[in-house]
């Protein structure tokens, strides 16, 4: 079985509306969430990486707005030179989220210090990936359905 488009749609909209009305913790997981789920229905073949990135203030982590404003992603796995020609634009649904995460979630949900950019254990990231994608669809997705999207 693979995801569908309008599947894919039917998360990013359940995930937008279940805002919580109240705390500012619950609302920055809320944004980390956006964003967990804009990557993987955008980024699906990058989503393994995604749980090592990191993103510093200073603009040198893995994950970096460029002069034009938009937003590249680097990939840690690979070495510097290699990298630098590696580098690519994030899917706007991830730009529209990325900013509001990392300027005012982030700081609520990390520890200072923390150079990555969920600060979760990549087991965790999963689980929370999975446990989105179940309660929007009503069923499981597997990694191999994620990375056979194309949005």
């Amino acid at each position: 079985m693979t995801i569908t488009a309008q599947e894919a749609y039917v998360v990013m909209a359940g995930v937008h509306h279940a805002m919580p009305k109240t705390g500012e913790r619950h609302q920055a997981r809320w944004v980390r969430d956006k964003l967990l789920i804009a990557w993987a229905l955008h980024h699906p073949e990058r989503i393994a990486e995604f749980f090592r990135a990191t993103w510093k203030a200073d603009n040198t982590g893995h994950i970096r707005r460029q002069p034009d404003g938009f937003w590249t992603y680097q990939n840690p796995a690979l070495s510097a030179e290699a990298t630098a020609r590696n580098k690519y634009r994030l899917a706007q649904p991830v730009t529209d989220v990325l900013p509001i995460y990392v300027e005012h979630a982030r700081p609520l949900l990390l520890k200072p210090g923390d150079g990555t950019l969920l600060g979760m254990p990549s087991d965790h990231i999963q689980v929370r990936l999975g446990n989105i994608l179940k309660t929007h669809l009503g069923r499981e997705v597997s990694y191999s359905e994620l990375r056979a999207l194309r949005l």
